[in-house]
């Protein structure tokens, strides 16, 4: 692969990048909210829970701990993702 070759690769990543990056911006603002049994659940766009309310009470701490459990999921999950990409190549 030439140098350009690697240059062109590089823009076109760097574009990637920055367009994923502008998906993410958009599905923070999305929400969407469910609510069932006096408990309200409001989520992004990107899987994290903004608001939890139970009996008109919002739940700070619950809130907190199911998204600090999502990221450590989702870390784990990137990490499996990578070797198993590792392992064909890419």
């Amino acid at each position: 692969m030439g140098l350009m070759d690697k240059f062109a690769q590089g823009k076109k990543m760097m574009k990637m990048a920055q367009q994923a990056k502008a998906l993410e911006r958009e599905l923070e603002q999305e929400e969407v909210e469910a609510e069932k049994g006096g408990i309200k659940v409001l989520v992004s766009g990107t899987l994290k829970i903004k608001e939890i309310w139970m009996d008109g009470e919002e739940q700070e701490l619950l809130r907190e701990v199911i998204n600090e459990a999502l990221k450590k999921a989702q870390k784990k999950a990137a990490k499996r993702a990578m070797a198993l990409g590792s392992m064909f190549g890419m």
